[in-house]
């Protein structure tokens, strides 16, 4: 049987497989961002003694991910449909999240007052380092004080290594395409 096949969209369970590496990554965090800023206090890491499960969860993902694509480039080598696909892929989502997470869950949850709140720059530099995927800085001003770890969607940072993987992969595909051609 061959990869390809396997990969074909009817016959995965890639669904059932992201559930499962999401749910892996909210247990292998949550104690780390809330509790003690010990991201390898899980039974996983106890077993294993070298990961825990957000780690394994988030290489899951890149590995997942990195099959899907590349298949998808295989069947459908399009250059310009490929770039398209990826920034309509990561960008409407992204700025989705950083909006709600700034202006809405943001000033809910600020220390501040809401008055305080948008007028702090760090507000702004967030929105900017985001959608840029710098990520800096990774807090919002007032927004989880009393949490360990005060980032706010600290899972962002995938995304600038997801982009450069894109890119990789991107090069390779106009490299063998102009070598065909």
């Amino acid at each position: 049987m061959k990869l390809e096949y396997c990969l074909e969209k009817e016959r995965n369970n890639f669904d059932l497989l992201r559930w499962i590496a999401a749910s892996a990554v909210i247990f292998g965090h949550a104690h780390a961002i809330v509790v003690n800023g010990n991201a390898t206090d899980d039974n996983i890491h106890a077993l294993l003694g070298f990961d825990y499960s957000g780690s394994l969860a988030v290489k899951f993902f890149f590995f997942l991910s990195g099959l899907v694509v590349t298949n998808s480039v295989v069947k459908n080598p399009h250059a310009l449909k490929f770039f398209l696909s990826r920034i309509f892929r990561i960008f409407p989502g992204l700025i989705v999240c950083v909006l709600l997470s700034t202006f809405v869950i943001g000033v809910c949850l600020t220390s501040l007052t809401w008055k305080e709140y948008l007028v702090e720059p760090q507000t702004y530099s967030y929105v900017r380092g985001a959608v840029r995927l710098t990520l800096d800085p990774w807090q919002l001003p007032g927004v989880f004080q009393s949490n360990n770890q005060h980032a706010v969607n600290g899972s962002l940072w995938t995304l600038p290594i997801e982009v450069f993987l894109y890119v990789c992969l991107f090069s390779l595909m106009v490299s063998a395409s102009s070598k065909t051609s």
